[in-house]
């Protein structure tokens, strides 16, 4: 035992669990009693995950069809979700069995309660061990797994409303544990929206990194996706997001930031809005600002003063005039400089912009005031 443990101490704990319920070791209010010369009898499995899985082998059907349903939900998981995957959506069918088998596995020490549940009316419990969960997940059926994944993403849908945003072991809480499961039950562009959802309240918690990894999950669903004008412009949208919070997380000069920006340019050759190949344009700015690519950053705040002016929206008129006041400046044309930013400070309508611009991260007047 000592050496296949490794050092592992739940190892040992699962061992002795094993001969508890082969009747080997019997627990009583004062001490524990070992019947030595059924020891022979006991199979010890070599490895951690062998032991748990032997545990796994004793239970009844029914209990582990149960611990396996809860496996797919997760390493915390709550009765009733349980009770909805078990009856295919209907809770009140599984209930009863659920209930019966949930004691069962708590007396057994594979599952605990917790004393607070984030949903109101039903338990919540956690496995023992983040292994044992993994273990028991293993054991599911891959045909299985989707329906159960599916399963397991309505009740969360279904049980949240405006609890998306709250953490559920994740920085943007219910909104990508629903992810994960829609994406595993192949439900793609589901999973797509609820990950953009997490993304965005990442960065409202400044979870950045979260964020990132977020988008590029929703990007690689994308991918499986047929190429569609509407798929276009939703990948657009994510590359852009995505490209900014490299600035924020890697700065300007980030290869990351200049790689999202552009995969975006080739993709906007097939479709996406005026709007979006303004800020591809805009991120390719950057990043060649970034980079100290001054000949770069002019040509592309030309371009984007050139797109600005066709559109006629003088939002998009003022950020490429900023964008050639900074791209003057930092090449030493200070006079260019100047005059761009006087423009802007021209367009600048203090009672409209000052309102729109409060929601957002930088004012344009005060960066050119800067300059």
């Amino acid at each position: 035992i000592v050496n296949n443990a490794e050092g592992n101490p739940f190892y040992a704990e699962e061992l002795i669990k094993i001969l508890i319920e082969e009747g080997i070791i019997l627990k009583t209010e004062s001490k524990w009693r070992v019947h030595p010369e059924r020891i022979g009898e006991v199979h010890i499995p070599a490895s951690l995950t062998g032991v748990i899985q032997a545990r796994l082998d004793r239970l009844a059907p029914q209990d582990k069809i149960v611990i396996q349903q809860a496996s797919v939900i997760g390493r915390t998981f709550w009765d009733d979700s349980v009770s909805y995957v078990y009856g295919n959506a209907d809770i009140e069918l599984g209930n009863a069995t659920v209930a019966k088998s949930l004691r069962t596995l708590q007396e057994r020490e594979l599952v605990f309660p917790r004393p607070h549940s984030r949903f109101a009316g039903t338990v919540e419990r956690n496995f023992r061990h983040a292994l044992l969960r993994d273990v028991a997940y293993e054991t599911v059926l891959k045909r299985l797994r989707r329906e159960y994944h599916s399963l397991a993403a309505d009740w969360l849908i279904e049980n949240s409303g405006d609890r998306i945003g709250e953490s559920a072991g994740l920085p943007a809480g219910t909104a990508g544990l629903i992810a994960d499961h829609l994406a595993q039950s192949g439900r793609e562009l589901e999973a797509v929206h609820y990950l953009v959802q997490a993304a965005r309240l990442a960065v409202t918690s400044s979870a950045n990194q979260e964020a990132i990894d977020y988008l590029l999950n929703a990007l690689r669903l994308l991918d499986n996706q047929p190429g569609t004008a509407e798929l276009i412009e939703q990948k657009l949208d994510l590359l852009a997001q995505l490209g900014r919070l490299y600035f924020a997380v890697k700065g300007f000069g980030s290869s990351e930031a200049l790689q999202t920006f552009e995969r975006a340019q080739i993709l906007m050759a097939n479709g996406g809005n005026p709007r979006q190949h303004f800020a591809v344009l805009h991120g390719l700015y950057g990043s060649a600002i970034g980079n100290a690519e001054w000949e770069n950053a002019l040509t592309y705040g030309d371009q984007l003063l050139q797109m600005a002016q066709a559109s006629g929206r003088v939002t998009l008129q003022m950020w490429a005039h900023y964008s050639l006041g900074s791209a003057n400046f930092w090449s030493g044309y200070l006079i260019h400089s100047r005059e761009h930013q006087n423009i802007l400070l021209e367009l600048y309508d203090p009672e409209k912009h000052g309102r729109q611009f409060r929601r957002v991260i930088e004012d344009p007047r005060l960066s050119a005031l800067n300059y």
